[in-house]
């Protein structure tokens, strides 16, 4: 299913400042932090100068619809990303990413100094989580080609189209959907179709599977999304939100 007209709807109704100022707040337009050198920050539109890409240009209605499905004058990383997901999965935690050879035990310690999103309320995460969740779990999701049987996944799919040549296309998810370990994100450039980039994705999870990076899940996941949308299932708490 598409939903870019019920995302042009909510840019509608809001205004593209409100839009670049969550963005913001939730990691766009600026560096994560990651200790690499070189890291891109991407761009958010300048709407007080009207500046796109350094260069004056007008603002149209049309340039906000764009803008509410990641279109046109937006630009990001697919590191920016994967932190956006994160903080979704933790319960609303901005995390700086880290490079790491190793770890030691087999769980991470987050990190205590990761600020969370300022009014972010929990009516509105739970709301992002269910939503992300069903797009995999719901077999009409958008992303439910990398539902896998062994393990309940959140996530989008999505393409940045490209004038006269093919999308580049992107995953972007974390898994497990209830108790969240990994988040991550997947582009190819030029790849036209949503649906590679979701199999390759579902690859990959399924050797982080194999690898002991993540654990099936206790019950087959293709029960979990009608349980849920009845209320009956009662999600246990993210250890990535409890360590916070």
């Amino acid at each position: 299913m598409n939903c870019q007209v019920h995302f042009h709807e909510l840019g509608r109704r809001l205004d593209p400042e409100t839009l670049c100022h969550w963005a913001g707040r939730f990691g766009l337009g600026q560096q994560t932090g990651i200790d690499l050198p070189g890291e891109a920050s991407g761009q958010l539109p300048d709407l007080q100068r009207q500046t796109v890409s350094g260069t004056k240009k007008k603002w149209y209605p049309g340039s906000t619809l764009q803008l509410a499905v990641g279109q046109g004058a937006l630009l990001v990383t697919p590191l920016q990303m994967v932190r956006l997901f994160a903080a979704i999965a933790n319960g609303g935690y901005l995390v700086r990413p880290h490079v790491m050879m190793s770890a030691v035990g087999d769980e991470l310690t987050a990190d205590s100094s990761s600020p969370r999103i300022p009014g972010l309320s929990e009516e509105t995460l739970t709301v992002l989580q269910a939503g992300l969740e069903r797009s995999v779990q719901d077999p009409n999701g958008s992303a439910h080609a990398i539902q896998i049987p062994l393990l309940s996944m959140a996530g989008l799919a999505g393409s940045a189209e490209i004038h006269n040549r093919p999308a580049h296309v992107w995953f972007a998810g974390y898994a497990p959907a209830r108790q969240p370990r990994i988040a991550f994100a997947l582009v190819l450039e030029h790849g036209g179709s949503e649906i590679v980039a979701a199999e390759l994705m579902r690859n990959f999870v399924v050797e982080l599977l194999g690898g002991g990076y993540l654990r099936p899940f206790h019950t087959d996941p293709r029960q979990i999304p009608n349980a849920m949308w009845q209320g009956s299932i009662d999600a246990p708490p993210s250890p990535i939100e409890s360590m916070q």
